[in-house]
């Protein structure tokens, strides 16, 4: 009886240990219709909600000197709640991205929570590049990549057309959540949707543009139930069905929902996995 209850408490530790602690780097080919030939193999390495969460620096220089990555992407979330100390515990880590690769930040609900001028002066001083409402340019031989990012709530036409560039070069947008493609989703307090029909219209076109779009926010569920799925997201909605995790065609672009790396609320992940991801642009036939 004894070793039977000893073997449980094992297993037990095991399964916390491999589903909280142990992070899967994901890789993901992402297939763009018309990407230079210059940019195809361009990877990004995609870190979402950190929480605060104190990373191994050395596996993680490791896992993106490995897969060789052109860029790093920063898709909010960096603290939890309103605690705005979580940051110090993340400086080795931000110090060292930079280092490996070009580096782009966008914010998350919980830094505007915490205070997000605050947490992006310490994200640039770390010589992180900070996309509010606004992109950048990478240049790769004859080609141009346009980053892209958007602030959170991602509620405002005028913010997203700040941030997306009229251009035939592909974008890739860097966001906090998925709520970019469910703005028909959001009401106000009397339950108004927050968006004219004609915004929306606009807000919908604009949001499809982006060749690819990197979003966390939903931590996959954090917790799943075997056969049910994900018992909620960040979006509140019981078992929900859609935007949780990895990729969905959206109009015209990919979207990539990251499970994020630290977890809130239950200190707990239960079928989803923390993860880093490489995300790889490959030309399509």
């Amino acid at each position: 009886m004894i070793s039977i209850i000893l073997l449980s408490l094992v297993g037990i530790v095991a399964i916390y240990l491999w589903e909280n602690k142990v992070i899967e780097v994901v890789r993901v080919e992402v297939p763009i219709k018309g990407l230079a030939p210059d940019l195809d193999g361009f990877s990004i390495a995609q870190l979402s909600d950190l929480h605060g969460r104190r990373l191994n620096g050395r596996w993680v220089k490791e896992q993106l000197t490995k897969a060789n990555v052109d860029a790093i992407a920063l898709t909010g979330d960096y603290v939890r709640a309103a605690e705005l100390n979580g940051m110090a515990q993340l400086e080795p880590l931000l110090a060292l991205l930079p280092q490996i690769a070009p580096t782009f930040a966008v914010s998350g609900n919980h830094d505007i929570a915490a205070g997000w001028p605050q947490i992006a002066r310490l994200l640039r001083q770390q010589g992180i590049t900070v996309l509010d409402d606004t992109y950048t340019t990478i240049t790769r031989g004859n080609a141009q990549l346009v980053i892209a990012g958007i602030s959170y709530p991602h509620d405002s036409l005028s913010s997203l057309e700040r941030a997306l560039p009229s251009t035939t070069d592909p974008i890739v947008l860097l966001a906090h959540s998925p709520r970019l493609f469910m703005q028909e989703r959001i009401v106000d307090y009397l339950g108004e949707p927050v968006m004219k029909r004609e915004e929306m219209m606009a807000y919908t076109e604009l949001a499809e543009r982006p060749a690819l779009t990197l979003v966390g926010h939903t931590h996959g569920g954090q917790i799943k139930l075997p056969l049910l799925g994900a018992v909620t997201t960040a979006s509140g909605e019981l078992f929900p069905r859609h935007y949780i995790e990895g990729p969905s065609w959206e109009g015209s672009g990919w979207l990539y929902i990251s499970r994020g790396l630290g977890y809130t609320g239950l200190p707990l992940r239960f079928l989803s996995r923390p993860e880093l991801t490489i995300i790889t642009l490959k030309r399509a036939g």
